[in-house]
């Protein structure tokens, strides 16, 4: 059976950053403003992904690629 691992996107940006140091803080900014932004659609919906709810407001398709000008550069 197939087990899933839930990676937690705080740590994944700690990674980049300690890895990369400040080169890295655009990726960092990415993965943090992704899960935000997941987090916000989960709370809009009403549901997790996947999850089956009554007080599911609505379905979202899936997501599609945006950049964004930023001081650190273009985030995609």
């Amino acid at each position: 059976m197939a087990m899933r691992v839930e990676t937690n996107p705080l740590e994944m940006a700690y990674a980049v950053l300690l890895e990369h140091g400040l080169e890295g803080a655009g990726e960092a900014l990415r993965i943090l403003v992704n899960e935000a932004a997941k987090i916000e659609r989960s709370q809009f919906l009403g549901a997790a992904p996947y999850e089956r709810s009554e007080r599911r407001r609505d379905y979202a398709n899936g997501y599609k690629p945006k950049t964004v000008l930023t001081r650190l550069g273009e985030l995609t």
